[in-house]
């Protein structure tokens, strides 16, 4: 009776609602951040691909995953849902070697390949009003609480001593909102323990976010794609992260030692600091990021060129 109710549903209603019927879905591509591995679940994965995808295949639907990150799989039921999803799926793109190991591991299927983040060739939008003395981008991620063992005090400290550390080598950092308001909560939490409070810049045009970093002397970033959009403008990156796709990225560009796994001693970051506000270790820094940008962003036009042969195919 459902089907029958969906069906008889005529199409103006759907476009009112912003949606359409499945009938007229002809490729499902699965963008989605961290949604295929045990720290989601099997629930997770059969929700969102597992329950629908043989079913899809039967009505010939393209299927393509391009997903941040993949695995671990140890659990024996999301094992199962998984293997059933790289069978029906069409493409399937792991982005760093990490996640296509975990794929390999439950499979050999020629479909699953290895690329990169595929928002390295989108182009930022500066944005029209925007206070150019502010050169150093402070941008929080609330995952780093939630994901972590660190403590909400040790990352306020942490973001706290990045910008006491701008400040005392005259530089004009501020907070980027890259994402929701509960980073704005801990933006707010830090100017709170600061003697000298920083601006705190939200933009809701990821474009303009973007536009605004290709602006920065340097970042202090936990958001992926905010690293994403740094180093793909060969702009430095000190990251903090929580999982092992931030590693994998910082690898990509041949820069490993700006990530910070231990948040709770000020060394690392003020010899990161150090280095980028040294023009001759900068120039060098800027020309490894640009050469390695410009081969991630080749790769990333050869995938566009594989989903678009998988969808023609």
């Amino acid at each position: 009776i459902k089907k029958l109710i969906k069906n008889s549903i005529p199409n103006f209603v759907y476009e009112l609602n912003g949606r359409i019927k499945e009938s007229e879905i002809d490729v499902v591509i699965d963008g989605s951040g961290f949604a295929f591995g045990d720290q989601w679940g099997n629930g997770h994965a059969e929700k969102r691909l597992g329950e629908q995808i043989v079913k899809w295949k039967k009505r010939k639907k393209k299927i393509i995953l391009l997903p941040q990150a993949f695995g671990s799989f140890e659990d024996r039921q999301l094992q199962q849902t998984m293997k059933r999803i790289i069978d029906h799926s069409d493409l399937i793109i792991a982005r760093e070697r990490i996640s296509y190991s975990y794929l390999r591991q439950l499979s050999n299927s020629p479909k699953i390949k290895q690329f990169p983040d595929f928002t390295n060739i989108i182009q930022g939008r500066p944005p029209k009003d925007f206070n150019t003395e502010l050169n150093v981008a402070i941008i929080p991620n609330y995952k780093m609480l939630e994901q972590t063992s660190v403590t909400d005090q040790e990352y306020y400290t942490f973001l706290s001593r990045a910008v006491v550390a701008c400040q005392t080598r005259r530089l004009n950092p501020f907070f980027l909102i890259h994402e929701g308001q509960r980073d704005t909560n801990i933006a707010n939490e830090v100017n709170k323990k600061l003697e000298q409070q920083i601006p705190v810049v939200s933009e809701h045009d990821p474009l303009i976010i973007k536009g605004i970093i290709n602006m920065m002397k340097f970042v202090v970033c936990a958001r992926f794609h905010g690293v994403v959009s740094a180093l793909s403008q060969s702009v430095p990156a000190i990251v903090t992260g929580w999982s092992h796709k931030y590693e994998l990225l910082l690898e990509e560009y041949k820069c490993q030692h700006f990530l910070i796994n231990d948040l709770s001693t000020d060394s690392v970051l003020l010899g990161l600091i150090n280095e980028i506000i040294d023009d001759k270790k900068l120039l060098q820094l800027k020309n490894t990021l640009s050469k390695q940008a410009s081969k991630q962003k080749s790769l990333t036009n050869e995938m566009w060129e594989m989903v678009f042969e998988t969808i023609k195919g």
